[in-house]
């Protein structure tokens, strides 16, 4: 049932090891991320400010050169979730909507 499969997503440490997981998108690793959180796969998609997420796939309000195409495993795509393309010492981000806030930490908290 659902408690049982929920129960055995806990016990998975990341992503890859969750596959055959039905609820995968629900476990709550999803919610947060160890160390740098480049392996972070939330939809988190507003920053620690309370500011919307820009999408990756987009060039406004902000241009930038973190796209899908250029960080192929890291997780970016036409979304605007949190995520880590490049080791920023903070843990997961995202450009924001805001033309004034280029960019923002998610404050995705940390898992240990």
């Amino acid at each position: 049932g659902i408690n049982a499969e929920y129960g055995r997503c806990l016990k998975f440490k990341n992503r890859a090891e969750r596959n055959g997981c039905t609820l995968q998108n629900k476990c709550p690793l999803d919610e947060c991320s160890d160390g740098l959180q480049m392996d972070y796969r939330g939809e988190t998609s507003t920053t620690a400010g309370g500011l919307t997420c820009q999408k990756w796939t987009d060039q406004e309000p902000h241009q930038h050169t973190r796209t899908p195409a250029n960080y192929p495993s890291s997780g970016l795509g036409d979304h605007n979730y949190c995520r880590n393309p490049d080791n920023e010492s903070g843990g997961a981000w995202c450009y924001t909507t805001k033309p004034a806030k280029r960019w923002d930490y998610c404050g995705i908290k940390q898992c240990s």
